[in-house]
């Protein structure tokens, strides 16, 4: 089945051993930093992350294309878009254990709380996390008692700020908005609802183990 530029294969009875459907997106290398990235490099950060070093590995590594055009485009039979999904992997693991558990928690809580509005992906919700651990010391992610819940509601609190400005920027090409495509009144909606979840994350937590038996 088609998705976008993904091609999502379903298990069926010859893989049954497999428990999720399997997404693949056909790239094509491009051994070079698009010029309209190049900001990036020498953006200052607050706390040193991502680092120098870091930074410029990843733009000596270059990026990908993919057959995906903009949401507004139209020229979406032929357009292609740069995809930074190489650089992204390597920034998430250079994250420690708590980051990604705000984001995975963050990702559920919201794909449940505005289920079945699909305007909010896992790629906003990446690109939140690495603007946040732009503006936090790596250090506030490492006390497991208090990390995870002060990390996670400060990342409620930037993705609430978020909203309300209607503007999350694409973390490499800052010009590029991420939400501006999607329609004032969706955008309404959906910040009534993750003003709910800021206000009452127990209690989604909840609602998400009852109706999934998952438990965090």
């Amino acid at each position: 089945t088609r998705h976008g530029p993904a091609i999502t294969t379903e298990p069926t009875e010859k893989f049954e051993a497999s428990l999720l459907d399997n997404d693949f997106v056909f790239a094509m290398p491009v051994m070079a930093w698009p010029d309209a990235a190049a900001k990036w490099l020498h953006r200052e950060t607050r706390y040193g992350w991502p680092s120098k070093d870091l930074k410029e590995k990843l733009i000596s590594d270059g990026c990908l294309v993919v057959a995906a055009p903009h949401h507004t485009s139209t020229w979406r039979v032929v357009e292609w878009r740069i995809s930074f999904s190489r650089a992204e992997r390597a920034l998430a693991e250079s994250l420690g254990d708590i980051p990604h558990q705000c984001y995975i928690l963050l990702k559920v809580l919201v794909k449940n709380v505005l289920s079945p509005i699909k305007s909010i992906t896992s790629y906003h919700l990446k690109t939140l996390l690495f603007w946040t651990c732009e503006k936090v010391p790596l250090d506030a992610w490492l006390n497991r008692e208090e990390g995870l819940a002060q990390c996670f509601l400060l990342l409620m609190d930037e993705f609430i700020h978020a909203i309300a400005n209607q503007s999350l920027p694409h973390y490499f090409f800052t010009e590029n908005n991420l939400f501006s495509h999607i329609h004032p009144d969706f955008m309404a909606d959906i910040s009534k609802r993750i003003s709910w979840l800021r206000r009452n994350v127990p209690q989604a937590i909840f609602d998400f183990d009852k109706q999934y038996v998952f438990s965090f």
